[in-house]
């Protein structure tokens, strides 16, 4: 409700543009091309770790990828609401990096809008989110993935535990790294607490999906302290 009263406040004296190409539009999200734009999370997918191969298109097999079948994530599985690129990457960099509160409304509505759904194999039974790192949640003043997260909530009627999953420091800087590397790197980062998940089936949402090893990283320490299953929606995934 406060962003969505914020963006219309500022439509009555700032002309909106759209997120992709700040091209000023009426209403909506995206002007039409940048609309046009947006693919689908799952086509083409991994149906585990939902890493997209966009060159097999939407009659991809069903088998899983390489990675999951050689070393299976510990999460059940996980799904971009979109593909990352093109006009949604540059709505999404724009809003973590140049922060304006109409993008935020914007990426929650893009979010709650999607065609995902939960896996029907363990309907979730809370939400919880990547927790943000101190240095960047500072420089933003806000984190995306709570934000996103509250908004997936409220599409599902879920409970959502902001404080379920702790960062006990600053993300390591992982540019370039493999995903092994990534989840070495990772390692006592996160603080699950025990008695939020016990007997949990948890959906976990964070913003961007690359590697998967943070998400994979918080999904093995939710199943340490007890929660039945993880699964893991983000807003967009990188495609391999």
């Amino acid at each position: 409700m406060l962003f969505r009263s914020m963006s219309l406040c500022l439509d009555a004296f700032l002309p909106k543009r759209c997120a992709g190409c700040e091209t000023p539009i009426r209403r909506d999200a995206l002007c039409p091309p940048c609309a046009g734009s947006l693919l689908p999370g799952d086509e083409g997918a991994c149906p585990q770790c939902g890493a997209q191969d966009l060159e097999r298109g939407s009659d991809a097999p069903s088998g899983r990828c390489g990675p999951c079948l050689t070393r299976p994530p510990s999460f059940l599985r996980a799904r971009g609401a979109y593909a990352y690129g093109g006009a949604l990457s540059n709505g999404i960099r724009r809003w973590k990096s140049r922060p304006e509160p109409t993008l935020s409304q914007t990426m929650c509505d893009l979010f709650q809008r999607s065609s995902w759904s939960p896996s029907s194999k363990a309907s979730p039974s809370k939400v919880l989110l990547v927790p943000p790192d101190p240095r960047r949640l500072r420089a933003r003043g806000f984190h995306p993935a709570g934000l996103l997260a509250r908004a997936m909530a409220r599409r599902l009627a879920l409970p959502v535990d902001p404080f379920a999953v702790r960062a006990n420091a600053s993300y390591p800087i992982s540019r370039g790294q493999s995903r092994e590397q990534r989840r070495e790197r990772l390692r006592g980062v996160f603080r699950v607490e025990s008695d939020a998940v016990r007997d949990q089936r948890i959906l976990l949402v964070d913003d961007v999906m690359t590697t998967g090893a943070t998400v994979e990283t918080i999904a093995r320490d939710c199943l340490r302290s007890g929660a039945s299953s993880v699964e893991v929606v983000v807003l967009a995934r990188a495609p391999r």
